[in-house]
């Protein structure tokens, strides 16, 4: 994933903003992917 807007989004603390924003996207996703499992197979 290398565009960019996002590498020149990662100069400072352009960096800290980018990387807590795909952490909590990812951290949400494998939450989301955790429940739906869990209520599938419940």
């Amino acid at each position: 994933m290398s565009l960019p807007v996002l590498e020149a989004t990662q100069v400072g603390v352009g960096a800290t903003a980018v990387d807590v924003a795909a952490w909590a996207i990812l951290l949400s996703g494998v939450v989301l992917a955790a429940l739906w499992v869990k209520r599938l197979y419940a």
